[in-house]
């Protein structure tokens, strides 16, 4: 007990034994911390304007070795941790540095981490909508854009995005063929296709949103439900839909309201077409014998917001974040509004992400692979996301992922 007391004293005091070996230690894990930052740092920067990482050799203060090492030499003329770095690199006192081939690793980490921020933010969400389009990449290889659109809540706003998720090598272009490609990357997502609720497609639209209708997801009969009460409340509240409604094709000629009609208010509301509209609506989003809405809660949650929304706010996205920014107890309201603001209009997004393939996946780079190539998409279009995260998260993600060095950053 004595020795016991003795030793809790100087762990106290911090005068153990081996307080030197400790504090070198300490020093040692400090340092590749904050080398770590800087390499992420860099791999952000180069990712997110699409710039080639490697030259024609790997050393650094060679001719020709790429926009990476050159911006390390730069950094190493001004930044005292990085001039350290450089240091022990060329005098070859360190064998895993992070400046060759293992910059792999910090590339595939924040593509990770991007995507994952953004399948936590579709399951808090619950409803979302898929958007696929291919194309053939420099080395002849089919790529497939995945993007999913969901309503995105936080604590200040709410939002409606459309995130991409990866390119994914399609060997069969048939509607068989991504349906199989689509139903496999969605499970490894981790993300429920009974949640879906849209699909967008540039080609392959009928076979495969057949496929998927056939798993029993909710898709195309609910948009016409939703669409015919979100009329029937617009009608009656002399409020105008959201741009995205006017531009959904058939669906938007048939509930749309003209200007000169919109300036008319109806003074009395139709219980019953209301009630057989909640009711159509819940039928349509039933799934597995349950249904995303009560019927007959979302004719009184109707009845309630009716009374309290200002006649400002003048189209679906307003509606919804009105009534979710005040309060939560309408539940069925905002599964409704949720479910129309989820259902995609175009395949703009996926379009968008092939002018990034053509530029990461250039002649002089055609033999990139599909995780680096991921990798730099995912952190091209999604920087903002990075730009949120914490280095101390990213540093510790890291070191889970490079057993050689874990110990450093324990």
């Amino acid at each position: 007990m004595n020795e016991w007391f003795e030793l809790r004293q100087r762990l106290k005091c911090k005068e153990t034994i081996d307080k030197v070996a400790y504090e070198q230690f300490k020093k040692e894990k400090d340092y590749w911390k904050q080398v770590i930052i800087r390499i992420v740092a860099l791999v952000k920067f180069l990712a997110k304007y699409g710039l080639a990482f490697r030259g024609t050799n790997e050393k650094l203060y060679q001719k020709g070795n790429g926009y990476f090492f050159g911006l390390v030499e730069k950094l190493e003329e001004f930044d005292p941790i990085m001039k350290e770095h450089v240091r022990r690199v060329l005098n070859e006192e360190c064998h895993v540095h992070f400046l060759g081939q293992n910059i792999q690793n910090v590339i595939e980490l924040l593509g990770d981490k991007v995507r994952t921020e953004i399948i936590k933010k579709v399951k808090q969400a619950k409803y979302y909508s898929i958007i696929l389009n291919c194309t053939p990449d420099t080395s002849h290889q089919e790529q497939m854009s995945i993007i999913v659109r969901y309503v995105n809540f936080n604590s200040s706003s709410m939002t409606v995005e459309e995130s991409f998720l990866g390119f994914l090598v399609v060997d069969d272009t048939t509607g068989l063929g991504l349906f199989e490609v689509t139903c496999k990357e969605l499970e490894s997502l981790g993300l429920d296709i009974g949640d879906m609720r849209g699909q967008g497609y540039d080609n392959g639209v009928n076979v495969v949103s057949k496929r998927l209708q056939s798993k029993d997801v909710v898709l195309d009969v609910a948009i016409d439900e939703v669409g015919k009460l979100i009329k029937f409340l617009k009608n009656y509240r002399e409020v105008g839909f959201s741009k995205a409604l006017d531009e959904a094709g058939e669906i938007a000629n048939e509930i749309g309201v003209n200007a000169e009609f919109r300036k008319k208010r109806l003074k009395t509301l139709n219980e019953a077409k209301l009630k057989e509209c909640c009711y159509r609506l819940q039928d349509a989003l039933k799934y597995e014998g349950e249904s995303d809405i009560d019927a007959k809660e979302l004719y009184t949650e109707l009845n309630l917001t009716n009374t309290f929304l200002p006649r400002h706010v003048d189209n679906s996205f307003d509606v919804l974040d009105y009534i979710f920014q005040r309060s939560t107890t309408y539940p069925n309201v905002i599964n409704a509004y949720k479910v129309l603001l989820t259902i995609p209009v175009t395949v703009a997004s996926a379009e968008r992400s092939f002018s990034k393939l053509k530029l990461l996946k250039a002649y002089l780079h055609s033999k990139m692979s599909q995780e680096r190539l991921n990798g730099l998409a995912t952190i091209s279009i999604k920087s903002e996301i990075l730009d949120t995260m914490d280095y101390k998260e990213l540093i510790e993600s890291f070191a889970s992922k490079n057993a050689r060095r874990t110990t450093l950053f324990a």
